[in-house]
């Protein structure tokens, strides 16, 4: 406070006046002391809770956005997979209407083929569903070895490739030793079976065993060129 203002606080008073004032003066600075006191641990407080919160703040935002990039990208897989599941749905339903359409032609061409290619009766082919709904080939007998079961295969893929170029174009059929496990005795059959599918489409089949080669070069009813690929010099 200043000495001009004191002066006018003072002014004629007496001594027990002034001492009045002193004291209340005193207990003016007291109190304000008191609130200062109070005040300071307070604002310690607010200053570290600032700094705190200007330290985490950078942190906060980046959180933030990595939160908001997870959820665009979770978003994503979420469209992505109902196209996937719509696309799955879609498929099986194609391939529900071809199988009506077109399974009881196949089957009954397959046990025809079957019948010949292993030179006996054929069992009936059945096309049905397992507890799981999915759908299976039952044949009915079949005590089959791993020789018919590949004549089995054979038939239901030649048999499918039948129905297929009876609608569509058909487009060259290649090959692979195909008749690896049928004997003499089948070889010559197998050959004709192809070769009546070679009214349809091109059959190429290739085979390391000459004798197959032979059987198809003297058969008439195999109608094929035979062409001998020499080795890689």
């Amino acid at each position: 406070m200043e000495t001009e203002a004191l002066e006018g606080m003072i002014g004629d008073k007496d001594l027990a006046e002034i001492e009045l004032t002193l004291s209340n003066l005193d207990s003016e600075i007291n109190s304000r002391q008191q609130c200062k006191d109070q005040a300071t641990p307070l604002l310690v407080t607010r200053n570290a809770e600032r700094h705190a919160y200007d330290t985490k703040a950078p942190v906060a935002v980046e959180a933030a956005q990595d939160a908001a990039e997870r959820r665009a990208a979770a978003e994503g897989f979420a469209e992505e997979y109902l196209r996937v599941h719509e696309a799955e749905h879609l498929l099986r339903g194609e391939m529900e209407r071809y199988r009506a359409e077109h399974q009881d032609s196949v089957l009954h061409h397959a046990e025809m083929l079957f019948a010949t290619l292993p030179m006996q009766e054929s069992p009936r082919l059945e096309a049905t569903y397992d507890d799981s709904d999915i759908p299976v080939l039952l044949a009915h007998p079949f005590h089959g070895s791993p020789r018919r079961v590949d004549q089995l295969y054979l038939a239901l893929r030649l048999a499918t490739l039948k129905g297929y170029t009876t609608r569509h174009r058909g487009m060259p059929l290649m090959l692979n030793d195909i008749v690896m496990t049928f004997d003499d005795r089948r070889t010559p059959v197998g050959l004709e079976v192809l070769a009546e599918l070679a009214d349809e489409l091109q059959v190429v089949v290739f085979t390391h065993n000459h004798a197959v080669a032979e059987i198809a070069s003297r058969s008439s009813a195999i109608r094929a060129t035979v062409h001998e690929l020499l080795p890689a010099a």
